[in-house]
């Protein structure tokens, strides 16, 4: 499900992902509900890091490839665009996340498709991060080396796959896919192909996930 219009808001924001549903439901007041939202652009053109995972990228897969997911991925990468170019990307952003909050949603996790672009696109997510030091934001990225600083709310998972894993400081956090649970097991990973609620966790640092 895309939630946009109904909400007044400026972007669209997926509350599809099973992953994601899985891993950030709560029980709020009695019943259950996902307290995470996805934010996504259009795959490959706006990563400028792919390497080999442009031969298995999963955001080009199955439900991904609908018109309707395309559909707002699309507008999503046009409204970003547009709204840095004129100076309104912190404010419409900011407001959505005000909206947001107060549905319940304490998590955003950016790009199930898509990734960092950009310094711009990177520093004025930064930005926003910065002024909602509330919500937890996540995501798995393959444009780890152009962060320079890393708000305490966010939780940066370097991603192996690109044409700039030699700079992926294994130190910090880091996700690499496995071919079955009992290599990633040996490998001394944590696993995280079911629920990236653990992924997210600020101690968490080898993420351990498995290929589609």
């Amino acid at each position: 499900m895309v939630v946009k219009a109904k909400a007044n808001l400026h972007f669209n924001w997926s509350f599809a992902n099973g992953k994601i549903r899985k891993s950030w439901e709560r029980t709020r007041k009695g019943r259950r509900i996902v307290v995470a939202v996805t934010f996504n652009l259009l795959p490959k053109i706006t990563c400028p890091s792919k390497g080999e995972c442009r031969n298995f990228c999963y955001a080009c897969k199955g439900n991904f490839t609908y018109p309707a997911p395309m559909r707002t991925r699309r507008e999503n990468q046009e409204l970003v665009e547009s709204y840095i170019a004129d100076g309104s990307f912190f404010a419409r952003m900011n407001a959505d996340i005000a909206y947001l909050r107060g549905i319940g949603i304490e998590v955003i996790r950016l790009h199930d498709s898509g990734d960092f672009y950009s310094r711009e696109y990177i520093n004025s997510w930064v930005e926003v991060m910065e002024a909602n030091n509330d919500i937890l934001f996540y995501a798995y990225t393959k444009s780890h080396y152009g962060f320079h600083n890393i708000p305490r709310n966010f939780k940066l998972i370097q991603s192996y796959g690109g044409k700039n894993d030699n700079l992926i400081n294994t130190n910090k956090p880091h996700a690499l896919i496995f071919h079955s649970l009992a290599e990633l097991k040996a490998a001394g990973y944590i696993d995280c192909h079911s629920n990236d609620a653990i992924a997210a966790k600020a101690e968490v640092v080898r993420v351990g996930l498995l290929a589609h």
